[in-house]
């Protein structure tokens, strides 16, 4: 994580913000069929993202508690229609699509979406690419999955225990070390976006150092927790924190492109 957050603190102070990712994409495949735009008729839906170059899928967003791609499903349809449900947030609604000769691809509401060689529906989103799978070949809005029908991954609940304070199976003393860390994180992210908005401010230079100084301290300190003797119950929640502090750290990456 360390080599993460001073490659961030690179990118900001040398160039002020990361270029985008300019490396051209597959041309859709299309398969030999009568009409060529059978291929994106159907119900697609969300199953990845790619942030930078990497990709997350939709259970390891939900396991860092991001549930902004869950359960969302789109309905082409033959003429032009097109139709989105975000299940989660019980939200619907229509639109419309056209095909573009040139490249194959599907507008849809400003998003160009088109078919790599994979088979997967993609399209570039706010700087990151959402990739979707078919889910079926119907073109029935009634075909879309209720909610209840998926196998929805909750994000864990910890109880706390109402006369000390103490979650099950954590102690105080490693409570508090995650918590801090996680806070550095938060800050040290705030700090960047900061920057990035106020590039010659010199005021804000002068928290540089600071951030330096205590990055070796948080990390040294995380890191230590790694290699004692947790329990089942501390450990799990360690790497979640990780997961968490990784993510918070990518999304302010991917605002510098």
């Amino acid at each position: 994580m360390k080599k993460l957050i001073v490659l961030m603190m690179i990118v900001f102070m040398v160039c002020g913000c990361s270029k985008k990712d300019d490396t051209a994409v597959s041309e859709p495949v299309v398969d030999t069929v009568k009409d060529p735009l059978e291929v994106y008729y159907g119900i697609w839906k969300v199953d990845k993202l790619k942030v930078n170059d990497s990709f997350y899928s939709v259970e390891e967003l939900e396991y860092m508690g991001d549930y902004s791609a869950s359960d969302i499903y789109i309905v082409i349809k033959e003429g032009g229609s097109v139709y989105f449900a975000e299940l989660r947030n019980d939200d619907s609604y229509g639109g419309s699509w056209e095909f573009n000769e040139d490249n194959n691809s599907v507008s849809i509401e400003g998003a160009e979406f088109m078919l790599d060689e994979d088979a997967y529906l993609y399209a570039e989103i706010d700087g990151d690419y959402m990739y979707l799978k078919r889910y079926s070949y119907s073109q029935s809005i009634t075909d879309i999955p209720k909610l209840e029908d998926n196998t929805v991954s909750e994000e864990p609940v910890i109880e706390d225990n109402s006369n000390n304070n103490v979650r099950t199976g954590m102690s105080d003393e490693f409570m508090k070390a995650m918590d801090s860390y996680e806070n550095f994180i938060d800050e040290y992210c705030t700090f960047m976006k900061k920057y990035y908005d106020n590039p010659n401010d010199l005021s804000i230079l002068a928290d540089y150092g600071k951030f330096m100084i205590n990055l070796d301290r948080y990390e040294r300190d995380f890191a230590d927790w790694e290699s004692s003797d947790m329990t089942d119950e501390e450990a799990d929640y360690y790497y979640k924190v990780q997961l968490r502090c990784n993510a918070k750290l990518l999304e302010t990456l991917s605002e510098m492109n």
